[in-house]
């Protein structure tokens, strides 16, 4: 990142992220081109990206995981690709946390429920990281902490513990996830 206080704000193009410079000058990202708004929220940085929920084209893709690193803003992945649909729905991307230099979030994939994903910040290395709920149904993970260089979090899921390396195991563990 490049440092730059970033922030969503209403603008002669609508709802837009702006980030300031050193000299007070604004740079606009125009995501919704125009007069729409891609009404950027839930702002966090992890691995040096500034990380958000945003709408914008393609057209019809919804609120999707967005990034910038201070020039551009992109869309990191179209997690749910049904129209209109998109994967961040009422404020889910709210519930994320860097750790270890990836970004946990909460999202929906339009197959599985509201689960754990994970980005690196690359299309590739976007995915669902845990489905705790099989199926539809959702685990709705949220309140993420860090503690001894573990990531615990809540879940609507009976206890779950997954323990983040080269596998991944689960194990009941008194209604917590730790990675």
């Amino acid at each position: 990142m490049t440092g730059r206080p970033t922030f969503g704000a209403q603008g002669s193009t609508g709802m837009e992220l702006y980030a300031a410079d050193a000299l007070g000058g604004i740079t606009l990202f125009d995501i919704a081109v125009g007069g729409g708004s891609s009404n950027p929220n839930h702002l966090i940085v992890s691995n040096n990206k500034l990380f958000f929920s945003a709408s914008g084209p393609p057209s019809g893709s919804g609120t999707e995981l967005w990034s910038t690193t201070g020039t551009i803003a992109s869309m990191v992945k179209d997690l749910d690709p049904n129209p209109f649909i998109g994967s961040l729905q009422l404020g889910e991307f709210a519930n994320s946390f860097d750790f270890n230099g990836l970004l946990f979030f909460t999202a929906t994939d339009g197959t599985n429920g509201t689960e754990l994903f994970v980005s690196d910040g690359t299309t590739a290395g976007t995915n669902l990281f845990a489905d705790l709920v099989p199926g539809s149904a959702a685990s709705n993970p949220r309140n993420f902490i860090e503690f001894n260089n573990h990531m615990f979090f809540a879940a609507g899921a009976p206890g779950v513990h997954i323990n983040y390396g080269s596998a991944m195991v689960l194990r009941a563990a008194h209604n917590c996830l730790e990675i």
